[in-house]
């Protein structure tokens, strides 16, 4: 059986959806520059400092001689990673490539970083895990 029904070609598919995506460089915000131009520069400057004062950070955050090492380790690390977070979000920006999805991936691991970061303050205050955890769901 063969089927005589008129078929669409890929140039009259690609007409029909064209403009169905986002437009590329139309911002819904007419602020949006203005806040990632700040965003920028805050968060280069964030990463330069822990690069390149990791050891007086790490001084002004432990006075255990044995920890302070790995802190300055881990803020130089902690530096880089965010200038490498940076020139990937500026790259999705001025691309358009898929800045949604990039900064809803930012968001999840800025979040992850932020309960990270905090469990040893709420551990110490409740050592119960299920305080942690009603606690991670409050605020989620």
């Amino acid at each position: 059986m063969e089927d005589h029904k008129p078929r669409a070609i890929v140039s009259e598919l690609e007409s029909l959806i064209q403009s169905w995506g986002a437009v590329p460089w139309q911002s819904v915000d007419r602020f949006f520059p203005i806040r990632f131009c700040c965003q920028l520069c805050l968060i280069l400057g964030a990463g330069f400092w822990l690069i390149f004062d990791a050891h007086e950070i790490a001084q002004t955050l432990t006075k255990d001689p044995q920890n302070l090492p790995r802190l300055e380790k881990f803020l130089f690390f902690r530096g880089w990673f965010l200038l490498l977070v940076l020139a990937i979000g500026a790259y999705s920006y001025l691309k358009n490539w898929y800045p949604a999805t990039v900064y809803s991936a930012f968001l999840l691991i800025g979040l992850t970083n932020l309960v990270f970061a905090c469990s040893p303050f709420i551990r110490s205050a409740w050592p119960a895990p299920i305080h942690f955890s009603l606690c991670f769901c409050w605020c989620v």
